[in-house]
């Protein structure tokens, strides 16, 4: 048997979650057409992203043709050392 264990002290997005699983399945195209046919409304797409020089799948959902946009820390997103004392005040 297998564990898999996730540790979120800080929280997790669904489309991370999905992202990171989507890559441990033997055939990731069938769970994809299967997600896809479960909510006429509710599109998913896995795409290719790098950051940081780190490579990995990012899971594209979309509602009703939009997808949502995440909020941008202070700074655009870069975690500085006086934006994240500003979030922890």
């Amino acid at each position: 048997m297998k564990t898999l264990y996730f540790e979120c002290n800080m929280g997790a997005s669904g489309d991370m979650l999905l992202a990171a699983l989507y890559e441990l399945l033997p055939d990731p195209a069938d769970f994809l057409e299967t997600m896809n046919a479960l909510m006429p409304e509710v599109r998913f797409a896995a795409v290719s992203a790098k950051s940081c020089g780190i490579a990995g799948t990012h899971m594209e959902v979309s509602v009703n043709g939009g997808e949502e946009q995440s909020e941008k820390l202070p700074g655009d997103g870069a975690h500085s050392a006086e934006s994240v004392q500003q979030h922890r005040s």
